[in-house]
């Protein structure tokens, strides 16, 4: 079983995994992509892609859960405003063609987790360090983008379970499901 784990930025997706990993021993966590300021926006959407790409020949086991996955580059790359509209289509392409051609991890099941902006606001002040985590996504329109964009992506998706952990509501959608969903709204930007 392979879990993605996605979320506004600081809304507990590290917290819940460390606990899920208590309780589920055989799972192992693949971690987010490291930010590298140093390179352009561009170049960076490329480095992610190529951590993306290495995830799926670094982690072969059977049991994984992903703090994050392929799509939170995606949606980050489908808004990056720094990106020429031609960069943004060409990286949209890539990505369309890497998960058609199964370059990613694909996961089978996705965790959802979601949280009030003020509560992400709050958090990255006290994480923006330690996480080293951009301004731009912890701002009020990147998080209303991120939401849209993975509603669109949940529509009519199977919902596997849905539950209200303090200020978050975590919930888990069919992965074939949100996977076709995605492949069908990169056809339409491409």
């Amino acid at each position: 079983m392979i879990i993605g784990v996605e979320g506004n930025v600081h809304s507990g997706k590290t917290t819940f995994i460390n606990k899920f990993l208590k309780n589920e021993p055989d799972f192992v966590c693949v971690p987010e992509c490291k930010f590298d300021a140093t390179l352009s926006d561009y170049d960076r959407q490329l480095y992610y892609l190529q951590q993306e790409r290495d995830k799926k020949c670094n982690f072969k086991q059977t049991n994984l859960i992903m703090d994050r996955t392929i799509l939170s580059t995606l949606c980050y790359t489908s808004f990056c405003p720094e990106l020429t509209e031609e960069q943004q289509k060409e990286l949209l392409s890539v990505i369309y063609n890497d998960i058609k051609d199964s370059k990613y991890i694909l996961f089978d099941r996705m965790l959802y987790i979601r949280c009030d902006w003020n509560i992400v606001k709050d958090n990255h002040k006290e994480l923006k360090l330690e996480k080293n985590t951009q301004d731009i996504l912890a701002e009020n329109s990147y998080l209303d983008y991120y939401n849209n964009t993975f509603e669109k992506w949940f529509k009519g998706v199977t919902i596997l379970s849905q539950i209200v952990d303090g200020n978050r509501t975590i919930t888990a959608y069919q992965g074939d499901e949100v996977w076709a969903n995605v492949i069908a709204w990169l056809e339409e930007k491409i």
